[in-house]
């Protein structure tokens, strides 16, 4: 059984098991108690000190959304990118939790996207939370789109895929996430991840019309028909492209996108109709 039908999310950070060592600056963070904080620190109390699951004071700022109390430590010249050891940063925190103002001020203040090689990224934790404003503010601060994910969960949009999180998708795939791309220990795509998760008919039908090839097997010779349980939504979107043949207008929708770098960028700026453009950018 996944973690996703177990309903867990892979990275949340598991309060049960975290060891209680916090400091008054850990929990005035985490409270956002700004007052109790800033005296603290006017005291001299060292902002990067960690607890022994390595989690500082920024984390649980970070980890429950208050920004004004993670501006003020990051003012003491914190370290933007320590890893607990989980090997989150504070910025993976706040995207596991939505929480995109801490996201923006993070990036804001210079911390690297792109800096857990070992397991995750926080595009990976912003898209399964399904928050799409931290997506956003994420790509266009330029996260890698097809960052690869070494907790065996693939790219970004097989993470979104996972987690049927549509909308979450569609911005990667807009932002020109490779719908496509295989894992590298199963060789799956996002479309079999999605089939073998049931996904709802959205989420199969996005990735369809973005270019997921049908055909593609994976590492064990299946397909994402072939994985989709035969009561899931899934099943039934895939079996009905597997039994009729594309319209001309998605065929010629999916050849435009594979010429352009960036969806959303190149499609506003070209001479056509806004409703055609529209269309063309895969828009609701």
């Amino acid at each position: 059984m996944t973690w996703f039908q177990q309903g867990k999310h892979p990275y949340v950070r598991d309060q049960e098991s975290d060891v209680f060592d916090r400091s008054s600056l850990h929990q005035a963070a985490s409270n956002g108690r700004l007052l109790l904080l800033q005296s603290l620190i006017d005291q001299g109390v060292c902002v990067n000190r960690a607890n022994s699951n390595g989690v500082t004071a920024l984390h649980d700022a970070c980890q429950t959304g208050h920004s004004i109390c993670a501006g003020r430590i990051i003012n003491e010249d914190t370290e933007l990118n320590a890893m607990d050891i989980d090997w989150h940063t504070p910025m993976t925190r706040a995207c596991a939790e939505g929480k995109k103002d801490c996201v923006q001020l993070l990036v804001q203040s210079g911390a690297k996207l792109n800096i857990n090689s070992e397991k995750f990224s926080p595009l990976h934790c912003a898209v399964a939370k399904g928050c799409s404003d931290s997506t956003n503010i994420l790509l266009n601060a330029g996260a890698e789109v097809d960052k690869l994910d070494h907790n065996r969960l693939g790219t970004p949009l097989h993470a979104a895929s996972h987690c049927h999180q549509t909308e979450c998708a569609r911005i990667l795939l807009q932002a020109g996430a490779s719908s496509n791309a295989t894992r590298p220990d199963d060789e799956q795509t996002a479309l079999h991840v999605a089939a073998s998760t049931s996904a709802p008919a959205e989420t199969i039908t996005l990735l369809l019309q973005h270019g997921s090839k049908l055909h593609a097997k994976d590492k064990d010779g299946k397909t994402a028909l072939e994985l989709a349980p035969v009561d899931s939504e899934a099943y039934g979107v895939l079996k009905h492209y597997h039994e009729n043949v594309p319209l001309l207008s998605e065929l010629s929708r999916e050849s435009v996108n594979k010429c352009l770098i960036d969806q959303n960028d190149a499609i506003k700026f070209l001479p056509l109709p806004e409703k055609l453009k529209a269309f063309l950018g895969f828009e609701k």
